[in-house]
Protein backbone atom coordinates (compact mmCIF):
# COMPACT_ATOMS: atom_id res chain seq x y z
CA UNK A 1 0.00 0.00 0.00
CA UNK A 2 1.54 3.44 -0.97
CA UNK A 3 1.40 5.87 1.69
CA UNK A 4 -1.42 8.92 1.36
CA UNK A 5 -0.16 12.01 1.14
CA UNK A 6 -1.39 15.66 0.55
CA UNK A 7 0.67 18.75 -1.22
CA UNK A 8 0.16 21.35 0.40
CA UNK A 9 0.35 24.73 -1.43
CA UNK A 10 -0.13 27.44 0.79
CA UNK A 11 -0.01 31.11 0.80
CA UNK A 12 -0.46 32.90 4.42
CA UNK A 13 -2.78 35.90 3.48
CA UNK A 14 -0.07 38.22 4.52
CA UNK A 15 2.29 37.39 1.55
CA UNK A 16 2.26 39.41 -1.39
CA UNK A 17 3.48 36.78 -3.75
CA UNK A 18 5.61 38.84 -5.20
CA UNK A 19 9.15 38.18 -3.42
CA UNK A 20 9.62 36.77 -0.07
CA UNK A 21 7.76 39.69 1.30
CA UNK A 22 4.66 40.01 3.53
CA UNK A 23 1.81 43.21 4.17
CA UNK A 24 0.51 43.63 7.09
CA UNK A 25 -1.87 46.45 8.75
CA UNK A 26 -0.34 45.81 12.65
CA UNK A 27 2.66 47.69 13.40
CA UNK A 28 5.12 46.98 16.64
CA UNK A 29 7.42 49.58 17.27
CA UNK A 30 7.15 50.73 13.87
CA UNK A 31 7.92 47.58 12.15
CA UNK A 32 4.87 45.54 10.72
CA UNK A 33 4.03 42.22 12.06
CA UNK A 34 3.42 39.45 10.97
CA UNK A 35 -0.07 37.88 12.39
CA UNK A 36 -1.19 34.04 11.36
CA UNK A 37 0.54 31.74 9.14
CA UNK A 38 0.02 27.75 9.17
CA UNK A 39 1.72 25.17 11.08
CA UNK A 40 2.36 21.84 10.45
CA UNK A 41 1.07 19.41 12.91
CA UNK A 42 2.81 15.83 14.12
CA UNK A 43 -0.11 13.85 16.41
CA UNK A 44 0.95 12.46 19.55
CA UNK A 45 -1.41 8.95 18.64
CA UNK A 46 0.01 9.02 14.82
CA UNK A 47 3.01 6.42 13.89
CA UNK A 48 6.27 8.29 12.27
CA UNK A 49 4.30 11.43 11.12
CA UNK A 50 6.37 13.32 8.97
CA UNK A 51 6.55 16.06 5.96
CA UNK A 52 8.78 16.03 2.32
CA UNK A 53 9.37 19.55 0.77
CA UNK A 54 8.42 18.88 -2.91
CA UNK A 55 11.58 20.82 -4.01
CA UNK A 56 15.32 19.84 -3.55
CA UNK A 57 17.48 22.63 -2.60
CA UNK A 58 18.94 24.05 -5.57
CA UNK A 59 22.61 25.09 -5.23
CA UNK A 60 25.65 24.28 -2.71
CA UNK A 61 25.17 26.23 0.38
CA UNK A 62 28.79 27.43 2.01
CA UNK A 63 26.67 29.38 5.08
CA UNK A 64 23.44 29.07 6.11
CA UNK A 65 20.38 30.15 8.51
CA UNK A 66 17.70 28.10 9.56
CA UNK A 67 14.97 29.24 11.86
CA UNK A 68 12.00 28.14 13.04
CA UNK A 69 8.85 28.13 15.48
CA UNK A 70 8.29 25.00 17.45
CA UNK A 71 7.00 22.90 20.27
CA UNK A 72 6.86 19.59 21.61
CA UNK A 73 3.53 18.26 22.92
CA UNK A 74 5.49 15.93 25.72
CA UNK A 75 8.29 15.70 27.79
CA UNK A 76 9.71 12.02 28.09
CA UNK A 77 13.27 11.88 29.17
CA UNK A 78 15.69 11.87 26.36
CA UNK A 79 13.41 11.50 23.87
CA UNK A 80 14.17 14.09 20.37
CA UNK A 81 11.87 15.10 17.57
CA UNK A 82 13.61 16.09 14.65
CA UNK A 83 12.46 19.53 13.61
CA UNK A 84 14.67 19.63 10.35
CA UNK A 85 16.54 16.87 8.68
CA UNK A 86 18.33 17.37 5.34
CA UNK A 87 19.73 14.14 3.21
CA UNK A 88 22.15 13.89 0.27
CA UNK A 89 22.43 10.09 -1.05
CA UNK A 90 25.62 10.01 -0.16
CA UNK A 91 25.46 11.74 3.27
CA UNK A 92 23.09 10.67 5.52
CA UNK A 93 21.69 13.61 7.61
CA UNK A 94 23.97 16.11 6.64
CA UNK A 95 22.06 18.81 8.54
CA UNK A 96 19.72 18.10 10.93
CA UNK A 97 18.15 20.18 13.95
CA UNK A 98 16.01 18.47 16.91
CA UNK A 99 14.22 19.37 19.97
CA UNK A 100 14.81 17.14 22.64
CA UNK A 101 13.32 16.88 26.29
CA UNK A 102 14.74 15.94 29.62
CA UNK A 103 16.85 19.44 29.85
CA UNK A 104 18.49 18.81 26.57
CA UNK A 105 17.26 21.36 24.54
CA UNK A 106 18.32 21.84 20.73
CA UNK A 107 20.16 19.69 19.25
CA UNK A 108 22.46 20.65 15.73
CA UNK A 109 23.88 18.31 13.43
CA UNK A 110 26.22 19.42 10.61
CA UNK A 111 28.28 17.17 8.68
CA UNK A 112 28.51 13.83 11.76
CA UNK A 113 29.12 16.36 14.00
CA UNK A 114 26.05 16.74 16.94
CA UNK A 115 26.04 19.60 19.15
CA UNK A 116 23.49 19.80 21.99
CA UNK A 117 22.53 23.12 23.40
CA UNK A 118 20.80 22.53 27.01
CA UNK A 119 17.94 24.43 27.94
CA UNK A 120 14.58 23.21 29.55
CA UNK A 121 11.49 22.81 26.77
CA UNK A 122 8.21 23.01 28.39
CA UNK A 123 5.38 20.74 26.67
CA UNK A 124 2.99 23.02 24.56
CA UNK A 125 5.52 26.21 24.89
CA UNK A 126 6.21 27.65 21.34
CA UNK A 127 9.72 28.34 21.29
CA UNK A 128 11.93 30.21 18.64
CA UNK A 129 15.31 28.84 17.30
CA UNK A 130 17.56 29.96 14.51
CA UNK A 131 20.72 28.41 14.12
CA UNK A 132 23.71 29.67 12.10
CA UNK A 133 26.69 28.15 10.14
CA UNK A 134 29.11 29.22 7.98
CA UNK A 135 31.98 26.91 5.86
CA UNK A 136 34.26 30.35 5.31
CA UNK A 137 34.92 30.86 9.37
CA UNK A 138 33.64 27.04 10.61
CA UNK A 139 31.28 29.11 12.79
CA UNK A 140 27.97 28.21 14.14
CA UNK A 141 25.30 30.08 16.40
CA UNK A 142 22.02 28.90 18.27
CA UNK A 143 19.61 31.43 18.92
CA UNK A 144 16.49 30.50 21.60
CA UNK A 145 13.88 33.28 21.97
CA UNK A 146 16.07 35.59 20.69
CA UNK A 147 19.40 34.93 22.32
CA UNK A 148 22.68 33.12 21.64
CA UNK A 149 22.70 30.38 23.76
CA UNK A 150 25.46 28.14 22.23
CA UNK A 151 28.81 29.23 19.66
CA UNK A 152 31.30 26.86 18.28
CA UNK A 153 33.06 25.71 15.43
CA UNK A 154 33.13 23.10 13.24
CA UNK A 155 36.30 21.40 11.87
CA UNK A 156 34.56 20.07 8.64
CA UNK A 157 34.21 23.22 5.84
CA UNK A 158 32.02 21.13 3.58
CA UNK A 159 29.38 23.17 1.94
CA UNK A 160 25.93 21.93 2.02
CA UNK A 161 25.38 20.01 -1.59
CA UNK A 162 22.58 20.54 -3.07
CA UNK A 163 19.83 17.91 -4.45
CA UNK A 164 18.59 15.94 -1.40
CA UNK A 165 15.46 15.71 0.98
CA UNK A 166 14.18 17.71 3.30
CA UNK A 167 12.22 16.74 5.87
CA UNK A 168 10.37 17.69 9.02
CA UNK A 169 9.23 15.39 11.78
CA UNK A 170 11.66 12.45 11.41
CA UNK A 171 15.15 11.58 10.64
CA UNK A 172 15.83 10.04 7.52
CA UNK A 173 17.33 6.40 7.66
CA UNK A 174 18.45 6.76 4.24
CA UNK A 175 18.01 9.94 1.35
CA UNK A 176 14.45 10.29 1.41
CA UNK A 177 13.27 6.62 3.30
CA UNK A 178 12.89 5.63 6.76
CA UNK A 179 11.32 7.95 9.09
CA UNK A 180 11.14 5.87 12.61
CA UNK A 181 13.84 7.54 14.47
CA UNK A 182 13.78 10.80 16.52
CA UNK A 183 10.26 11.08 15.53
CA UNK A 184 8.66 15.01 16.47
CA UNK A 185 5.35 14.77 18.52
CA UNK A 186 4.23 18.65 18.30
CA UNK A 187 4.08 21.52 16.24
CA UNK A 188 6.36 23.41 13.52
CA UNK A 189 5.77 26.81 11.78
CA UNK A 190 7.60 29.26 10.37
CA UNK A 191 10.77 26.97 9.13
CA UNK A 192 12.58 29.48 6.60
CA UNK A 193 16.14 28.51 5.39
CA UNK A 194 18.83 30.93 3.65
CA UNK A 195 21.81 30.82 2.04
CA UNK A 196 23.62 33.51 4.30
CA UNK A 197 24.17 34.31 7.97
CA UNK A 198 21.38 36.52 9.79
CA UNK A 199 22.95 39.15 12.25
CA UNK A 200 21.89 39.48 15.57
CA UNK A 201 19.42 42.38 15.02
CA UNK A 202 17.89 40.23 12.40
CA UNK A 203 17.05 36.88 14.19
CA UNK A 204 15.91 39.05 17.29
CA UNK A 205 13.11 40.45 14.22
CA UNK A 206 12.29 37.14 13.29
CA UNK A 207 11.56 36.38 16.97
CA UNK A 208 9.30 39.13 17.49
CA UNK A 209 7.15 38.69 13.97
CA UNK A 210 9.22 41.80 12.47
CA UNK A 211 11.29 40.14 9.92
CA UNK A 212 9.99 41.03 6.28
CA UNK A 213 11.89 38.56 4.16
CA UNK A 214 11.62 34.86 4.38
CA UNK A 215 14.15 32.41 3.51
CA UNK A 216 15.82 32.13 0.24
CA UNK A 217 16.30 28.60 0.08
CA UNK A 218 13.44 27.40 2.03
CA UNK A 219 10.35 30.25 2.29
CA UNK A 220 7.92 29.22 4.21
CA UNK A 221 4.50 30.98 2.87
CA UNK A 222 5.42 29.79 -0.91
CA UNK A 223 6.67 25.73 0.15
CA UNK A 224 4.47 22.84 -0.68
CA UNK A 225 4.66 19.42 1.50
CA UNK A 226 4.07 15.73 1.32
CA UNK A 227 2.54 14.73 4.70
CA UNK A 228 2.42 11.60 5.65
CA UNK A 229 1.27 9.39 8.55
CA UNK A 230 -1.23 11.23 9.96
CA UNK A 231 0.94 14.67 9.96
CA UNK A 232 -1.52 17.48 9.26
CA UNK A 233 -1.48 21.27 8.64
CA UNK A 234 -3.83 23.85 9.81
CA UNK A 235 -3.77 27.76 10.68
CA UNK A 236 -1.90 29.16 13.48
CA UNK A 237 -1.62 32.50 15.11
CA UNK A 238 2.26 33.16 15.79
CA UNK A 239 3.25 33.32 18.93
CA UNK A 240 4.97 36.65 19.44
CA UNK A 241 2.26 38.38 17.68
CA UNK A 242 0.72 40.99 20.42
CA UNK A 243 3.78 40.62 22.64
CA UNK A 244 6.48 43.21 23.74
CA UNK A 245 9.78 43.28 22.69
CA UNK A 246 11.48 39.52 23.91
CA UNK A 247 14.62 41.12 24.95
CA UNK A 248 16.67 43.75 23.76
CA UNK A 249 16.04 46.99 21.11
CA UNK A 250 18.14 47.47 18.16
CA UNK A 251 18.87 50.77 17.05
Amino acid sequence: MHPTFLILVLTATLATGQGNRYEATTYLNGEPVKEESYQLIFPLEATAPHANLVAMIPRPLSEMSLCYWARLHRDIEDECGVIFSYSVDAILNDTAAAMCSGGRGVRFHRHQEVFDILFSLVPYTWVHVCTTWSAITSKWQVYINDQIYRTGYINSGFAIQPGGVVTIGAVQDDAGEGYESEVLKGQVTELNLWDYVLSSKDVSRLANCTFPHEGNVIAWSEAMWEMYNGARFAPVRLPCFGKPMLHKQYN
